[in-house]
């Protein structure tokens, strides 16, 4: 090949082929080429093929200039050899994160860097995960919950859970969710130990003190069962 050269109007000219090189709105132009491809000193083939690596097993570089950018302009990327697994990573200890719109008004996913880091999926806003399949958890793997506020499994109470294979069903409301009224009347008093009096023979002996601490006392540990689900919210406690 002959000494570069260039022409007065920024062409550069190969003097040996005669082809003619330059820029024309933004594109290299060589203009003389017959062949279908170009390669450059045996390690990059550009071609009907794509840009193919010249090295065995070698690999393809893309660099920008400075903080430069790779922009891949099409609404598909592909990546993978034929029918194999593909892996999508960084180089070196950076975080990986997928967003839209270059991170403007969008969620995103962050494959945090280092072990026993988290996986982050951070909808924008008010926007929601949605989980459009099963989800299957393996053995010994648990949901954590924040000690803050908490968190909510159903945010109405028209929506609908079961549990062990239960058909799901909104939450039940009903007037016999009332708590026992101890107070009206006098029933007794509950027994700290919830260890039931045992009752005699009501014909020979006044066994109703005993009978009425042992109702309060079921009636305790119903009220203190009916609290705890209404706190959570599995029942509402009324009509």
């Amino acid at each position: 090949m002959g000494e570069p050269n260039f022409s007065k109007k920024g062409r550069l000219t190969d003097t040996y082929f005669h082809r003619k090189i330059h820029f024309n709105n933004g594109r290299l132009m060589v203009k003389g080429i017959t062949t279908d491809s170009l390669r450059v000193k045996d390690e990059l083939a550009i071609g009907t093929g794509g840009i193919i690596g010249g090295v065995a097993n070698g690999h393809i570089t893309v660099a920008p200039n400075g903080t430069g950018d790779v922009r891949l302009d099409a609404d598909t990327v592909r990546v993978g050899d034929n029918n194999a697994n593909a892996t999508i990573t960084t180089n070196g200890t950076g975080d990986l994160i997928l967003n839209t719109n270059a991170g403007t008004d969008s969620g995103s996913i962050t494959i945090q860097d280092a072990a026993n880091q988290n996986i982050v999926i951070a909808p924008n806003g008010t926007g929601k995960v949605s989980i459009t399949g099963n989800i299957i958890m393996t053995d010994a793997k648990n949901i954590e919950l924040n000690t803050n506020t908490g968190t909510q499994i159903g945010t109405a109470a028209t929506q609908k859970l079961g549990f062990y294979g239960a058909n799901p069903t909104e939450r039940r409301a009903d007037a016999n969710q009332l708590a026992l009224d101890t107070a009206t009347n006098t029933v007794g008093t509950a027994i700290n130990t919830k260890v039931l009096v045992a009752v005699g023979d009501t014909s020979n002996s006044n066994e109703s003190g005993n009978i009425m601490n042992n109702i309060a006392t079921i009636a305790a540990s119903i009220n203190e069962i009916r609290t705890v689900l209404v706190n959570l919210g599995l029942m509402k406690g009324s009509a």
